[in-house]
């Protein structure tokens, strides 16, 4: 499925990392506390979008009186204390090392903070497996796309010869403002039909990208 393709750039959460359980069970505590009822995680998938201020919006928030701000400030305090808790998705390393030994750049572009980024990488052990490492400079998860121009740039990726690997909406929609291909996993934020209405192809997990890769 990769083959043609000289660079591979990532998603990180939902993608990579399988953190939307957390994400989920925060989110359902932040309803809590401004007494709205949880949801569960099918609705969660289906509502779930950027920018994510719009997302707050969708799930009940008055953002005239909850300052968006500082809802995401919150939210990304807990995230914090159990980001530890969180795993890859299974196959995530074999597949970034099979693809680097193959001669593939891997890269990532997330609306994650960088900080956080840079810390994750770390703590699961595959920060030497990509070449450039791009998230956000705060918490505030809106656009990618201006980050993705900067990422194209700095590391001479030539789009045609590249992929965007995301499990949202918006991974397909950064992936067609910057002139890439996209291939979508349905294991991460979005369900797998708001998916497959971009019209690329969704796979279910990563080990199906590297099958025939030789």
């Amino acid at each position: 499925m990769l083959q043609g393709y000289s660079s591979i750039i990532w998603d990180w959460n939902g993608t990579l990392m399988d953190d939307f359980w957390l994400c989920h069970e925060i989110g359902n505590q932040q309803l809590a506390r401004h007494g709205m009822q949880p949801i569960n995680k099918e609705e969660y998938r289906k509502r779930f979008r950027h920018p994510i201020r719009d997302f707050y919006a969708d799930l009940g928030f008055d953002l005239q009186i909850n300052c968006f701000e500082e809802l995401s400030r919150q939210f990304h305090f807990d995230y914090e204390q159990r980001r530890a808790e969180c795993r890859l998705h299974l196959h995530t390393t074999r597949v970034l090392a099979q693809l680097k030994l193959s001669g593939k750049r891997n890269h990532l572009l997330s609306a994650q903070h960088d900080l956080i980024l840079h810390a994750s990488l770390a703590h699961c052990g595959v920060a030497h497996l990509f070449e450039e490492v791009r998230g956000l400079p705060d918490t505030l998860a809106h656009s990618k796309v201006e980050l993705g121009r900067d990422l194209l740039r700095h590391a001479a990726i030539s789009p045609k010869d590249t992929v965007l690997v995301g499990d949202t909406l918006h991974d397909y929609e950064v992936a067609t403002q910057l002139g890439l291909s996209c291939i979508l996993v349905a294991q991460g934020y979005q369900a797998r039909g708001l998916l497959e209405a971009c019209g690329v192809p969704v796979v279910c997990d990563l080990a199906q990208l590297v099958t025939t890769q030789t």
